[in-house]
């Protein structure tokens, strides 16, 4: 019977819909898409972003659960056009940070902040907000703070009002009294007529009253509330000496740290009116002097003072914040659950009362997020999500987008360039995309982008999805998302979107199939990602997790501790094995965790051949690969929608009619040749990779559908595939029903 082949297909992404296509596949699991978009490789690996010591052990202290305990903030702030790259992270309340360049002039962790608000399942934790020269770091539990680089921090905003000044009421009828009562000598006594500085009125019976308030002048410029008023006052009668008198200030408040100035306001005399207008007279270009004697005269003051409306205290408990069209927005939290503030145009600390959105009238939930994009501000909200957009330069509109689609997995939310926002919900990604309207303006609107996916998704922990993490890499061309499955809380499988394939694959380790001696051990919890400048992922972790308290002469731990990187290291992290104890320590070995067969694997859609109602006999299958030398790939395969896989045996990535011959690519091994017989010559003849057809036979009984899979711990880059089957003409077998 003549054989026929099912027409080559590229090898595509998952779909995990019923009906897929035949160039996607089922399941692609901690594989590529090459660089060129051609096809699929499994050439990398994580290890830690910081190596163990070149004599491949550790010494760490008794217990260690700082090493152990899962990393629930990672973001990478870069200052100085790269000079400084700052890997922030967050371990059991402890806010540290590692350079992640030379010549810093610091080693080793960097603590910020400790005892901080441990996160639950259901809180997105700390998060990052670049503003300028400063990031805003705020939890929504602890008080937020500015970081400025190394280890300079302040406070952000202000959490009362400045207390006000003493002032010291001058006395007339003093220097009119004598100083000495025996010698009846008068103190000095400068002339009326040469008091030409001072406040008040000058002639008898003149009433003088004089009130002052303070603020603070931050290191952003921004200035704090006005304090509550202290007031003077004195009257010139005929006992008193005529002229201009002067007030002196004491105390005078010193602000919180990072205050680089404190300005002082007045009134004009009050003495025949009851205006309490005030003005600026004095700005204190330090956080130092505490005394200051005030003779400025009424005349001179020109400049109002802030209203009591320019500068409030805002609550410290606010979650979320973004820098945009030069505000600091801010929402989210216990006491800003439905409510947006913004501060004053490029003053981010000051925040004036009537500048606000209140979207607790529309359903929606609470907010989880705020997120430039484009011209305009995101809100995402647990069920809906709106945009704020500038009328003019600082006039702000808002409205609604979606009201059926949100997200509480805040940290889910990133720009994939060219393409759109990218978002986690409860039933997959979906990308907010931007276009254009008629009239010009930027029209925004939800669209899913995990389609093929939908078994993954019904896996979602819903309750646990503010864990999930997610980070875009410019060099990878790849977005990734991690989260919790099955009702875990910790984020236990990821999904990766391809650019250049625009599809997707999956990227997890958590099978426990890790046996270490007795031990059966998990693989990593990817628990937050970034991206560094150079655009490698970077993973912080949960080593070990669920098995983490455990003596640690049992410890056995996998990956070890510490951020990772998504690098082209054969590995998949390191162990820690431990060797001795010592004196308040414990030693480990530290070995790298190579990858197993099932650790990368390419699986197609079940194929129904072109006609799902006619039975087939599958002869091979035939994949256009890109040589690899002498490492042999696995084949199974499975019939008819089933779960048995059937093993088919192994072939070796190569061209066959050259496979151990001198005219083969040249392999470079550093191993027994194994009867190679052109190895490479560093300098001399290494090739580049060539494509060749590599097909494995399985020969089939009668199916209906046929599903294979190619899988190793050894590299191998697939890009196309086509099936040899023959046609039986035999028809699907009916039968009666249970109740026949």
């Amino acid at each position: 019977m003549k054989t026929k082949t099912v027409p080559d297909a590229l090898a595509g992404g998952v779909d995990q819909r019923v009906k897929a296509s035949t160039q996607n596949a089922s399941d692609i699991k901690n594989m590529r898409v090459e660089d060129q978009g051609l096809g699929w490789v499994n050439d990398r690996g994580w290890e830690p972003v910081v190596m163990a010591s070149d004599a491949g052990t550790e010494t760490l202290p008794n217990g260690f659960t700082l090493e152990r305990a899962p990393c629930r903030f990672l973001d990478i702030y870069s200052r100085h056009n790269g000079a400084e790259v700052y890997y922030l992270n967050e371990r059991q309340g402890e806010l540290a940070y590692t350079f992640g360049n030379k010549g810093t002039g610091t080693t080793g962790r960097v603590i910020l902040d400790s005892t901080r608000h441990l996160p639950k399942a259901n809180d997105p934790g700390t998060q990052l907000v670049t503003h300028g020269r400063f990031a805003l770091i705020c939890n929504g539990y602890n008080r937020p703070f500015k970081f400025w680089g190394r280890e300079h921090q302040t406070p952000f905003g202000w959490s009362q009002v400045p207390n006000a000044p003493n002032a010291h009421v001058p006395n007339p009828e003093y220097a009119v009294a004598p100083l000495n009562t025996d010698t009846g000598e008068i103190g000095l006594v400068i002339p009326k007529t040469e008091r030409i500085y001072g406040q008040g009125l000058d002639a008898d019976d003149s009433v003088n009253v004089y009130s002052y308030k303070v603020s603070f002048i931050s290191d952003t410029g921004s200035e704090s509330p006005l304090s509550e008023e202290v007031t003077v006052a004195w009257e010139i009668d005929a006992a008193a000496e005529e002229g201009y008198w002067s007030v002196m200030l004491s105390n005078i408040p010193l602000g919180p740290v990072g205050t680089k100035a404190r300005k002082i306001y007045r009134t004009k005399n009050m003495g025949s009116t009851t205006s309490e207008k005030y003005y600026y007279i004095k700005q204190l270009s330090d956080n130092v002097v505490t005394d200051w004697v005030d003779v400025i005269k009424d005349s001179l003051l020109l400049v109002d003072a802030p209203s009591v409306n320019d500068s409030m205290v805002i609550p410290q408990s606010f979650k979320y914040g973004a820098s945009w069209n030069g505000c600091m927005w801010l929402g989210g939290g216990d006491e800003f659950g439905t409510t947006i503030r913004y501060s004053n145009r490029y003053l981010p600390e000051q925040f004036n009362k009537f500048r606000f959105f209140e979207v607790g009238s529309r359903q929606g939930g609470a907010i989880t997020a705020l997120v430039p994009y484009y011209n305009t501000l995101i809100v995402f909200r647990e069920n809906s999500i709106e945009a704020i957009s500038a009328i003019t330069d600082d006039e702000y509109t808002i409205s609604t987008i979606t009201d059926d689609i949100g997200t509480t997995a805040t940290n889910s939310i990133v720009e994939v360039p060219s393409i759109g926002l990218f978002f986690l919900t409860q039933d997959g990604v979906y990308s907010l995309v931007a276009g254009q309207s008629g009239a010009g303006l930027v029209q925004l609107e939800a669209t899913k982008v995990s389609a093929g996916l939908h078994k993954e998704w019904h896996r979602l922990s819903e309750g646990s999805m503010a864990r999930a993490s997610a980070a875009y890499s410019s060099k990878e061309k790849e977005y990734w998302v991690h989260y919790p499955v099955d009702g875990d809380t910790e984020n236990s499988r990821g999904a990766v979107f391809h650019v250049q394939a625009n599809g997707w694959s999956l990227r997890n380790l958590t099978d426990p199939k890790y046996i270490i001696g007795s031990k059966t051990r998990y693989g990593m919890y990817f628990t937050q990602l970034a991206t560094n400048p150079e655009g490698w992922f970077v993973i912080g972790t949960y080593p070990n997790y669920p098995y983490t308290a455990v003596p640690d002469d049992e410890f056995t731990g996998f990956p070890g501790y510490g951020l990772q990187v998504w690098s082209g290291a054969k590995r998949l992290g390191e162990h820690l094995i431990w060797a001795a104890a010592g004196v308040g320590t414990n030693t480990f070995t530290v070995t790298p965790s190579t990858k197993r067969q099932e650790d990368c694997n390419y699986t197609s859609t079940f194929n129904d051949l072109g006609d799902d109602s006619i039975k087939k006999r599958v002869l091979s299958v035939e994949i256009e690969m890109v040589t690899q030398g002498y490492n042999d790939l696995n084949l199974s395969y499975v019939a008819d929608y089933g779960f048995n896989e059937i093993t088919a045996g192994v072939a070796a990535p190569m061209i066959v009619e050259q496979y151990k011959t001198v005219n083969a690519e040249p392999v470079w091994t550093t191993t027994t040749p194994n009867g190679a017989k052109n190895l490479a010559v560093w300098g001399e003849n290494w090739s580049g990779s060539q494509v060749c057809r590599v097909r494995w036979d399985v020969h089939t009984g009668l199916v209906g559908a046929f599903k294979w899979k190619v899988s190793s711990q050894h590299k191998f880059h697939i890009i196309s595939h086509q099936i040899e089957y023959m046609d039986s003409k035999q028809k699907v077998i009916t039968h009666g029903g249970s109740n026949v």
